[in-house]
């Protein structure tokens, strides 16, 4: 938004990362906090204040050009890095990165918290699971629910859905730095 001269007004948690935090209101975004621990719910008030205020709405994922950008735009810069790769191995929250890198004809698999498995449940239900209560987790970006429109675009392309522990995704980010 930044870059074409609009304002844009990104809404988060009150459980954000401060990391993240600082790096959207780098791009000059203005920030508004929510009183709520998690996404789905920091979601919902996000799309009432755009109403109230008359200014347009953009899901951080479930709206098919941040699919593009998200996933389509990864999946780009690795295949131009590594042709050689077939299968990814993606973190989901909302979906939107996976649904947009599904697009690829790569084998996709899935990670999720085991507390937030909103792509399993919607899998095994047959529907998306668009709310789920917010836990605490290092991997705070992939808490929540799924979008409607990113698991319909999932359910016929993960190949797998794995559910991790907060200890396997510190060990997980463990291994990546050392």
């Amino acid at each position: 938004a930044a870059k074409e001269g609009v304002a844009a007004i990104v809404c988060v948690p009150r459980s954000v990362d401060p990391a993240k935090l600082e790096g959207i209101r780098a791009y000059g975004a203005e920030v508004r906090i929510s009183e709520f621990a998690g996404y789905d719910e920091t979601e919902a008030w996000a799309k009432q204040m755009a109403i109230a205020e008359r200014k347009p709405f953009l899901s951080a994922f479930d709206d098919p050009a941040v699919m593009a950008g998200n996933g389509g735009s990864l999946i780009r810069e690795l295949l131009e890095q590594a042709p050689e790769i077939r299968s990814l191995l993606l973190p989901v929250g909302g979906g939107g990165m996976a649904a947009g890198a599904s697009f690829s004809g790569l084998e996709l698999h899935a990670a999720q918290h085991a507390l937030s498995p909103a792509l399993r449940m919607s899998l095994d239900r047959g529907e998306a699971v668009t709310e789920l209560p917010a836990v605490e987790t290092a991997a705070g970006g992939i808490e929540g629910g799924i979008g409607r429109s990113t698991f319909e675009i999932l359910r016929t392309r993960v190949a797998s859905v794995s559910l991790l522990s907060e200890e396997e995704i510190w060990d997980g980010v463990r291994w990546m730095l050392a």
